[in-house]
């Protein structure tokens, strides 16, 4: 990667915020969204309820591997992460 910005995504905050804390001890960054970015990660769902869309970005045990997959492309997109990370959906 070009740089140390990493945006997590993940289901249920638990994990998510671990991996915040140990990529933060690890001396990587998590950059706050800016409200355009955020904005196209909530237009990719129908509603924002039971999602977070912060970094971390919590979405839910019911999404689809599409949506899923969607969220991580608006993120490999865009110029605020160097290094999107996410959890597939199980």
């Amino acid at each position: 990667p070009a740089g140390n910005r990493i945006v997590i995504v993940g289901i249920g905050g638990g994990a998510s915020v671990i991996l915040a804390d140990e990529f933060s001890h690890a001396g990587l960054t998590l950059p706050r969204l800016s409200d355009d970015l955020r904005q196209r990660l909530i237009d990719v769902f129908p509603t924002e309820a039971g999602r977070i869309f912060k970094n971390p970005i919590d979405l839910n045990n019911f999404e689809t591997l599409e949506k899923f997959f969607k969220t991580m492309k608006t993120l490999d997109q865009c110029e605020e992460a160097d290094m999107p990370r996410g959890r597939p959906l199980l």
